[in-house]
């Protein structure tokens, strides 16, 4: 189950409490970070969150070596999982050796090898030797997930992330403002602790939640911001 930007934003001040000089009320700021956050986790799981995994198909045109792969790849999930239909694997290459030894302009037929490559405007797949027919080939991925805008909007991600999603925006939102500086290092404790909870172990969400709470009260070594 996911949790709405507008849930998201309240849990966020309440979990500052507070709102210094009237500046962190601002629907846009708790929003951007919010969405900062969404990233963060991403980016700190390398992508491979289960939200993240994707199935790109794509049909080859003949006498075209490469096809453009979907605006929200990050990398193949599984470099030897790519197959013209569901059974005949293709073997990875790396694009600039593969261009030293082939000449797309004679090396034609069904495809044994793929190599990905990013120019100033896409992702592209391409294929060796280039297609001679429209082949289907199946691309499992990993994306980068839609953040949300409106405040009906859900979160991309289970609310079992919601603690972590929450840290890391109350981090972001304190950490500039003066005389705050221990306050956002102790959510960014905060928020190494959920994301390692929700992403290393295999806890329930209501475990993970008392968890984080006794680790707070018993741990003293920071300042905490709840009071």
């Amino acid at each position: 189950m996911a949790t709405q930007l507008s849930d998201l934003r309240s849990q966020l001040l309440s979990e500052m409490k507070i709102d210094p000089n009237n500046r962190i009320n601002s629907v846009a700021l708790l929003n951007r970070n919010i969405n900062r956050s969404i990233r963060k986790i991403q980016q700190d799981a390398n992508y491979s969150l289960p939200q993240n995994v994707e199935i790109a198909t794509i049909t080859t045109v003949s006498g075209t070596q490469e096809s453009t792969l979907p605006s929200n790849f990050i990398r193949v999930a599984s470099p030897q999982a790519v197959k013209i239909g569901g059974s005949t694997p293709l073997y990875p290459v790396d694009y600039v050796a593969l261009t030293g030894v082939t000449d797309p302009a004679t090396d034609s037929g069904r495809p044994i090898r793929y190599y990905v490559r990013k120019d100033d405007a896409r992702w592209a797949i391409g294929f060796s030797p280039v297609p001679d027919s429209g082949f289907t080939v199946t691309v499992p991925y990993y994306k980068k997930l839609t953040e949300p805008t409106g405040d009906t909007d859900e979160s991309p991600l289970d609310d079992m992330y919601d603690e972590a999603i929450v840290q890391y925006a109350a981090f972001l939102t304190m950490r500039r403002i003066k005389g705050y500086e221990d306050m956002a290092t102790a959510f960014l404790v905060y928020y190494r602790e959920a994301v390692d909870d929700v992403t290393v172990n295999t806890q329930t969400a209501d475990q993970y939640s008392s968890r984080v709470g006794m680790q707070r009260r018993g741990r003293g070594a920071y300042y905490n911001p709840r009071g």
